[in-house]
């Protein structure tokens, strides 16, 4: 079980990505340890801000997902990121190298310089440049 801690920690960290897993709280480790580790890994995606959700709330994410466009053009120092979709549906940009950002124009005007940026609309241009 300390394994699959382990690889959803590194795909929380290192990949920014998700986990798809099937658990059996019930009978599937020796000694009748099966509900307490589910219970432990339960707390861990609590503690660690991690969703966890059944299979048709995955599915229907998918399908929304599905239906966005997201296109990307890096030019000279310039990141422009063209997003859109459903609208009152949120998706979160993770923009890469933070340290080197210069400055960020979201939809024409200029924001804060920050790692992840929270999209709430159907459309949006996000431009990032980089310094040299």
């Amino acid at each position: 079980i300390e394994e699959i801690f382990r690889l959803i920690i590194d795909a929380k960290q290192d990949y920014h990505t998700i986990v798809v897993g099937l658990f059996h709280p019930y009978d599937c480790l020796p000694g009748k340890k099966s509900y307490k580790s589910y219970m432990k890994l339960l707390d861990l995606l609590r503690d660690e801000s991690i969703w966890c959700t059944n299979l048709e709330n995955l599915s229907n994410y998918w399908n929304k997902r599905r239906k966005r466009e997201i296109n990307s053009i890096f030019n000279k120092q310039c990141l422009t990121v063209n997003v859109s979709g459903s609208e009152n549906e949120s998706m979160t940009l993770r923009l890469p190298d933070i340290k080197n950002i210069e400055r960020i124009v979201l939809n024409d005007v200029e924001v804060p310089i920050r790692e992840r940026i929270v999209l709430n609309v159907a459309k949006h241009t996000v431009k990032v440049a980089y310094r040299d």
